[in-house]
């Protein structure tokens, strides 16, 4: 009886083990899924590509979309694509998940749209848009409660799944006021959302639009929320419809996510050229915090 027992216990360590070793590859896996989609994303906006891109046109001083544009290019009809938005946090009706604890959470990456000229001016003789607040920018895909007139296709946002029991804990961002004024303050901010968007032109070159390629910066988004405030999708999407001046233009932004299964967390940190997205591995469930 007491070999039984032995190897019994024996037979219960290892499937520990080996239960415990599956757990932390998923959880590499789930987080190197989300590594990966993050850095396509800031791929795609860098080269103005935006698949299942919807049919833009300035419609008085407003944007409507109707149907879809599969060219994927980034301007049509007086409008120009302006990049996209991240989102986490969320379930998939586009509720808020609870903080760090939910299961099946998703994140989106939301289109942004703008118009091509200065404050949706059709005239062609007209300033390009060389700010947000020119151009007047609105998330693609959005609720009847945020703009009713609109028939907003819902393929342009993408959605993914959190695999394997992952839950966001916080994201944060920080900024230097000196390059955007913008900017709430030092140190770190939290949010629940951040942009990789396409820069503007800028003029003063010989009385003109001055040349050069464009690129992709990084953007956090300025909301009212504290750190760990339940944000539902339309409360990010109404808040960069009705007030441009909550994209702020980022050094760094970070996200950290829990494992469902062990106790590790990842933080994911991307800089502010957009180019790559680093990730780091704790033990504990917050990143080192």
């Amino acid at each position: 009886m007491i070999v039984l027992a032995i190897t019994g216990v024996m037979l219960l360590s290892v499937i520990a083990l080996i239960s415990g070793k599956q757990n932390k590859t998923e959880f590499q896996q789930g987080i190197n899924d989300v590594q990966t989609q993050l850095q396509q994303t800031a791929r795609e906006v860098a080269i103005g590509y935006y698949p299942g891109l919807a049919k833009c046109s300035v419609v008085g001083s407003s944007l409507s979309f109707q149907g879809s544009d599969q060219s994927g290019q980034g301007t049509n009809n007086n409008c120009v694509f302006l990049g996209k938005i991240v989102q986490f946090g969320l379930l998939a009706n586009g509720t808020a998940a609870s903080v760090g604890g939910s299961t099946n959470e998703q994140y989106a990456a939301y289109t942004l749209a703008g118009c091509q000229f200065k404050q949706c001016l059709t005239n062609t003789s007209s300033p390009v848009s060389t700010s947000f607040a020119d151009a007047k920018p609105m998330v693609v895909e959005q609720s009847s409660a945020v703009v009713a007139a609109h028939n907003f296709p819902t393929s342009v946002t993408s959605w993914h799944t959190l695999e394997n029991g992952l839950s966001t804990v916080s994201m944060t961002y920080t900024c230097d006021a000196t390059l955007d004024p913008n900017c709430p303050g030092t140190g770190s901010h939290p949010t629940r959302a951040f942009g990789f968007l396409q820069s503007f032109g800028t003029y003063g070159c010989n009385g003109g639009l001055c040349s050069g390629a464009q690129h992709a910066n990084l953007y956090g988004i300025n909301v009212s929320d504290s750190a760990d405030s339940d944000l539902k999708k339309d409360d990010v999407l109404w808040t960069i419809d009705t007030n441009a001046t909550t994209l702020v233009q980022a050094q760094k932004v970070t996200v950290c996510l829990r494992s469902g299964t062990t106790n590790q967390s990842g933080l994911l940190t991307i800089g502010a050229n957009t180019s790559s997205v680093s990730l780091k591995i704790f033990d504990g469930g917050s990143c080192g915090a």
